[in-house]
């Protein structure tokens, strides 16, 4: 083995261990949360908690589904060979060559954009020779890609490759440590890649040099797709959990005269230590992250709702929904929202309150 494929091998391996790792220590975070509750409230631990109905996460659609057709343009051989005065003949055979048959929807979208623009001055310039039928022939082409703009947007970001990536949920959930930052760089990209979306067919045009390494801060992380992936496992832990301690409060309470008793001041440290020291932290980061990236897709749907496709909306509804009761992320708030109202619940039963110094430990 050479060099460069035993550094290859070893980038590989590594890369594997660290994905690994990173599993490991979101499970063993929920793992010793279940199994700090299942000591205090005495209840028999749950197999299984972390596991999830793959079933259940709902899979973004097929570029297939998702692409809309384009209107063909046809340029008579002879017409096209007396565009050669014009830079849009150029731009036509860059399209027509074998690279240019296999464009990504991204560039799609800059060879549309160029291609009203350069029709504009090519017509210009063949109507300043007298060439009114060539010019009227570049004048319905140019009206044509004009016309189907909105779908070429639609197929450069939902239809996209990168976008497919952006959702799919084929990865591990966020870690402790990456929901501790914030997702700043994708919604940056998102944001960048929004103004070439919102480019129109009398503006100039902007450099596109910059366009290719944003769509691969989009494509880079699977991002969307393990914030549903985490926000299912959190639905799963939390509802078992609180389930198992209303139960185990009905069996055995904790404090059963309304004031601190020795598993009382044992609950009291696992809330403090492990509910708000650990697991808080990753709700909130879930959420947040949810939150912020969330808004920048529902921003762009308000661009062309005419092409939001019955497939995508299907997705959009099962997952990430603000309406749809069953969605993945109402299903997450509910569950957050119930396991909070537990612990406010069981620490009013000790006598905790919010304000009271014993929640701090004073």
């Amino acid at each position: 083995m050479n060099r460069c494929a035993a550094l290859g091998l070893i980038i590989v391996i590594l890369g594997l261990l660290t994905s690994c790792t990173q599993r490991q220590g979101l499970n063993s975070l929920l793992d010793n949360y279940h199994y700090r509750l299942s000591n205090v409230f005495e209840f028999e631990p749950s197999n299984n908690l972390l596991d999830i109905d793959e079933n259940s996460l709902p899979s973004y659609p097929s570029r297939r589904e998702l692409q809309q057709p384009l209107s063909p343009v046809s340029v008579n051989l002879l017409e096209f060979l007396r565009l050669s005065r014009c830079d849009l003949q150029r731009l036509i055979g860059e399209r027509n060559s074998s690279l240019g048959k296999f464009m990504p929807d991204s560039q799609m979208l800059v060879y549309h954009l160029r291609f009203i623009a350069l029709a504009k001055t090519c017509r210009d310039t063949l109507v300043s020779v007298d060439n009114h039928s060539l010019a009227q022939a570049v004048a319905d082409a140019r009206q044509t890609k004009i016309n189907d703009l909105p779908k070429v947007r639609w197929n450069a970001s939902f239809a996209s490759q990168e976008f497919q990536q952006l959702f799919s949920h084929a990865a591990p959930p966020l870690t402790l440590t990456e929901t501790a930052s914030d997702s700043a760089a994708l919604t940056q990209a998102l944001r960048y890649l929004q103004q070439f979306l919102l480019i129109e067919a009398e503006d100039t045009l902007p450099s596109f040099t910059k366009l290719e390494s944003h769509y691969a801060v989009v494509a880079s992380d699977k991002f969307i797709g393990r914030l549903l992936r985490s926000q299912l496992v959190l639905v799963n832990v939390l509802s078992v959990l609180s389930d198992q301690i209303e139960l185990a409060n009905k069996e055995r309470p904790l404090c059963p005269a309304g004031s601190l008793t020795p598993r009382g001041k044992v609950m009291q440290q696992v809330f403090l230590r492990f509910y708000i020291g650990e697991i808080q932290p990753y709700i909130s980061g879930i959420y947040r992250q949810s939150r912020d990236v969330k808004q920048v897709i529902e921003d762009y749907l308000l661009l062309w709702p005419e092409y939001e496709s019955q497939v995508f909306s299907a997705y959009w509804q099962q997952a990430w929904s603000d309406t749809q009761p069953t969605s993945i992320w109402q299903q997450y708030n509910r569950a957050v929202s119930r396991h909070t109202q537990v612990w406010q619940q069981q620490l009013q039963a000790c006598g905790l309150r919010p304000g009271n110094n014993q929640i701090n430990g004073k």
